[in-house]
């Protein structure tokens, strides 16, 4: 017998199965965006470590500036 595919939501679990079909429709997009958030956050942290990396290579490559 395979699992059923649970949620939670405010604390609360549920099974997919016991949805409706539109319940399920909303179940599954909220999954993608889910997903979608994931990626651009794992994206925004590559471009903030990248970031991180040119800053520190133009502090290397500035005049130093004395008073």
């Amino acid at each position: 017998m395979s699992e059923q595919e649970k949620f939670s939501i405010d604390g609360m679990e549920y099974n997919v199965d016991d949805l409706s079909e539109e319940g399920k429709a909303i179940w599954k997009s909220l999954r993608f965006v889910e997903y979608e958030i994931a990626q651009i956050e794992a994206r925004l942290s590559v471009m903030n470590t990248a970031k991180t990396a040119y800053l520190a290579a133009m502090q290397k490559e500035l005049p130093i500036v004395t008073n």
